[in-house]
């Protein structure tokens, strides 16, 4: 029998990062685990000779515990000259423990050790659970320079506030700008809790995939940038809101016309007021739009749900040709069409594919309270449509969706149940209620600036 010791090094090295490739995320990961790497160049001196010489196996520098500091420096010189992906994860004051968790005495540190090789960095996600954090992290990202190859930036600020007056006493001082502006390469873009000047971040371009999460309406982005940021994203795939999106109080969105996203496959809002929805879905035109989640919850989304199921008009093909017509909408009320006739279904509905849901195939709904002649409208605009709910890994089960009716409003909700049901099977309804579904604009990240 041949002995795994005869393989080349450079097929075992293949093997290596092949089994990298499958070791949880470190998000994912049990404290004390050792990673597969790690296990790999323990096995015996022959396979740690190979590993230690593999330099894509040591390109995740993952700093969330004391020890991972001294860790990082190791990583840093097995990886050579490698792209990096750069892990920060902080602690909250109560869960600070000296010598274990990370808080804001080894903030400065640790950056002291990963932000020489800026260069490297392919990725960043930066979590902060402290206002002390935060600053540090503003100083780092303020004075850090530029990221060339960063394709990956995730910044996330998430606090316990404890009351809407605490929030509103810990606003900061403005956002910083980050990377000195400069991010050539970015392409995914996560920002919870956090905001950027917006002004002056050159970088909004290009992008596959957008997050934005837990911003008050003062932080957000102004609607004129926001409107260039997607114009000029003309292969965004992904686009996800929770409690965020372009700012409303600061006038109506006026745009020549709807802005055109024809390679938008994902879309997944959260958290939004009706008015905002329906405003948003008038200025996108999103033709290949597959996957769509919902989660809105404790108000009456009638209006948005009717939207969805009515047609709405093409963009114009040559915008110069009329440079007289635009639109300008009010993202703070619903339109005269949508504000009345609450039961009305439009005559669209019987016809599949006619509204802005055409190509879709999946919907995904954690929450969605309407009307029920809205959701009849919307079933029957849709054309192919799963819908499908998913539990807390993330990953699509077939269900129904059950229904309990409030006076005139529906409240659409998940049965845990119904993950047992053979596919296919109906069901009548449920007792289970959804989740808690609380509204984050009196939680963390509406002060988030960077």
């Amino acid at each position: 029998m041949t002995s795994i010791h005869s393989l080349p090094v450079e097929l075992l090295a293949r093997i290596f990062f092949l089994g990298l490739c499958d070791d949880p995320e470190p998000d994912q990961q049990l404290p004390g685990d050792p990673t597969f790497e790690v296990l790999a160049s323990h096995v015996c001196q022959y396979w740690r000779d190979v590993a230690l010489r593999t330099p894509n196996l040591w390109t995740t520098i993952h700093l969330r515990t004391f020890p991972h500091i001294d860790r990082a420096r190791h990583y840093l010189a097995r990886s050579t000259r490698h792209p990096l992906n750069v892990i920060v994860d902080t602690c909250t004051e109560d869960d600070y423990q000296p010598g274990h968790l990370l808080f804001r005495d080894e903030f400065l540190p640790l950056f002291d050790i990963v932000t020489p090789h800026i260069s490297r960095w392919r990725s960043l996600v930066l979590k902060v659970r402290d206002l002390t954090c935060k600053a540090h992290a503003r100083t780092v990202l303020s004075t850090c320079g530029a990221a060339p190859i960063l394709d990956f930036l995730q910044l996330w600020h998430i606090e316990e506030w404890g009351s809407p007056e605490r929030l509103y006493t810990a606003i900061g001082p403005p956002p910083v700008v980050v990377f000195a502006g400069s991010l050539p390469s970015l392409r995914t873009i996560s920002l919870i809790g956090v905001n950027l000047p917006w002004l002056h971040s050159p970088f909004l371009t290009g992008l596959l995939s957008i997050e934005l999460a837990l911003h008050s309406d003062d932080v957000r982005i102004p609607f004129n940038l926001w409107r260039d940021m997607l114009a000029h994203s003309p292969d965004l795939t992904r686009l996800s809101l929770t409690y965020s999106g372009p700012r409303s109080k600061t006038g109506p969105w006026t745009l020549p016309e709807r802005i055109t996203l024809p390679a938008l496959v994902h879309l997944r809002l959260t958290d939004l007021d009706p008015p905002y929805l329906c405003a948003l879905l008038r200025t996108i035109h999103a033709p290949a739009l597959r996957t769509l989640h919902l989660e809105l919850s404790d108000q009456d989304f009638t209006p948005f749900a009717r939207m969805l199921s009515s047609p709405l008009p093409a963009p114009s093909a040559d915008p110069a040709a009329n440079p007289d017509e635009g639109l300008t909408i009010d993202p703070t009320a619903l339109p005269p069409d949508l504000a009345t006739d609450p039961d009305h279904e439009p005559e669209s509905a019987s016809e599949p594919g006619a509204g802005p849901l055409a190509a879709l195939d999946t919907l995904s709904i954690a929450a969605l309270d309407c009307s029920l002649a809205s959701w009849r409208a919307l079933l029957a605009g849709l054309w192919e449509v799963s819908v499908r709910g998913r539990d807390e890994a993330g990953v699509a089960l077939e269900r129904e969706m059950a229904v309990r009716g409030e006076g005139e409003v529906l409240e659409w909700f998940q049965d845990e149940e119904d993950e047992e049901d053979e596919e296919g099977e109906e069901d009548e309804g449920s007792e289970e209620p959804h989740g808690e579904e609380g509204d984050e604009s009196d939680g963390a990240g509406d002060a988030g600036q960077l």
